[in-house]
This record gives C-alpha cells, sequence and structure tokens, in this order.
C-alpha cells in the first residue's frame, strides 16, 4: 500500500493566557489488510505569561492490528525532549478492542500522558490511567456510551473520572445529531502542581451537532451545547459554546 503523509497545525489559547502551537507532520502505511504503521513527529512551543516559554519536539511511532472480526488493538508511543531540564517522558495511548456483533463495542486502554501546561512541565507530572468504556447501538438512531478512568499521577494525586453520552440522529444529510454528555471527575488530592485539580466536577450538556458535504473533500459542521457545572469548592456555573 502506498505511504500516506499528513502535515497539519493547531493553535489554542486558554482564560489562562496559555498559549498552545503545535506543528505535525505524519506518515502511515498499511502492511497488509489487517496492519497498518505510522510514524510522527510534533514541534510544540508553550508561552504564558509570568512563566517563560517552554519548546518540546516529540517523535512517535505506532501501529493497529486486528486479529480477527471481533478483536483489534492500537498503540501510540511516545519520546518527548522538553527544554526542561530532566524531563523526557516516554507516553502512551493504548488500547484493545473487542466487538461482538454490529451493536456492541468494548475498550481496554491503558494511557500514559504529560499535561499541556508549562507549571506541569517544569514539574516533571505524569499520569498513569487504565480505563474500560463501551459504546451501544441499538439502531440507525441512537447511541449510548460510556467510559471509566482512573489515573494515578506522579505526584502521588488520584483521579477517577466517568463520561456518558447519549445521541439521537435527527437527519442524515445534512448530518444532524442531538446529544447529551455527563461527566463527573474527582481528584484524592487538591495540590498546586500546574495541572487543574478541584475535589470533584459534575457536568451536564445537551447540545446539537450538524455537517454537510460540500464536494467529495470539502465539508462544513458547527455544533452548540449548553448545560451546568458545580464544582467543589463551590463554584457552580451555567456553561455554553
Amino acid at each position: 500500500a502506498r505511504l500516506r503523509v499528513s502535515q497539519s497545525n493547531r493553535y489554542s489559547y486558554d482564560s489562562n493566557h496559555l498559549v498552545v502551537a503545535v506543528n505535525s507532520l505524519r506518515g502511515a502505511k498499511s502492511i497488509n489488510p489487517t496492519t497498518a504503521i505510522g510514524a510522527s513527529y510534533d514541534h510544540y512551543l508553550f508561552r504564558q505569561d509570568g512563566n517563560s516559554p517552554v519548546k518540546a519536539n516529540r517523535e512517535g511511532v505506532d501501529i493497529s492490528k486486528r486479529f480477527n472480526e471481533y478483536w483489534e488493538a492500537n498503540s501510540y508511543l511516545y519520546l518527548t525532549h522538553y527544554d526542561v531540564k530532566g524531563f523526557t517522558p516516554f507516553t502512551t495511548n493504548t488500547w484493545l478492542t473487542f466487538r461482538p456483533d454490529d451493536i456492541w463495542r468494548f475498550d481496554l486502554s491503558y494511557d500514559r500522558e504529560t499535561f499541556e501546561d508549562i507549571n506541569a512541565i517544569k514539574n516533571g507530572i505524569i499520569v498513569n490511567s487504565s480505563g474500560l468504556s463501551f459504546d451501544y447501538k441499538p439502531d440507525r438512531f441512537w447511541l449510548f456510551s460510556a467510559k471509566y478512568k482512573k489515573g494515578s499521577y506522579s505526584d502521588g494525586n488520584s483521579q477517577n473520572t466517568l463520561f456518558g453520552k447519549a445521541e439521537y440522529r435527527l437527519l442524515r444529510n445534512p448530518y444532524v445529531k442531538l446529544y447529551y454528555n455527563y461527566y463527573h471527575s474527582d481528584w484524592g488530592k487538591q495540590l498546586n502542581s500546574g495541572y487543574f485539580n478541584p475535589k470533584s466536577i459534575d457536568s451536564n450538556a445537551l447540545g446539537l451537532y450538524a455537517s454537510k458535504d460540500l464536494t467529495k473533500k470539502l465539508f462544513v459542521e458547527g455544533q452548540g451545547a449548553w448545560g451546568y457545572e458545580k464544582q467543589k469548592p463551590k463554584s457552580n456555573h451555567p456553561t455554553f459554546f
């Protein structure tokens, strides 16, 4: 199969005045009908008021393997070189998928990750997480999914995360769906290591998503959602985007 190469850029700016700029290059190739491999390179730049900038270079390899009609495994492996002395972490996103039929899907995952935060990078924070999720699609209109994730932090903290989603397709062309999301997360300790960690967060959101193919290679999409977030220590407020 032919080698596929893609290039992308990402820029973000958040309420904490953190700027993250990423330039990415990725190549992928199918070895046979059941196996694909890939490689990637990412250059990161982090800027924030009151902090010195941080740069990073990340190299990665990945493999996808379908064993049979039921089982599939995927693994992405990365090595990141931060220009912070002594911090060159190995990270990964790895999961095993089981599809017993066209209705159910189950995933067992392991993630080892860092944070896109200058203080967390300087503190060398790494989180190891294991997760279990499922998707249930009883027909062409409905989709239900849920995921539980348990995280252990290198500074001794811990995190439990639960995410649930329900979707209902209203139209096929253009594609329009109504969705509801629930999110819960709680942390064992409230530390000042650079990452966001209140005692707990609970949020509910109701949204609408729409997309339309303009040509074979061009499409347009948009979504909006409204919800409510409860945070401990107390910080309850509506959310929308």
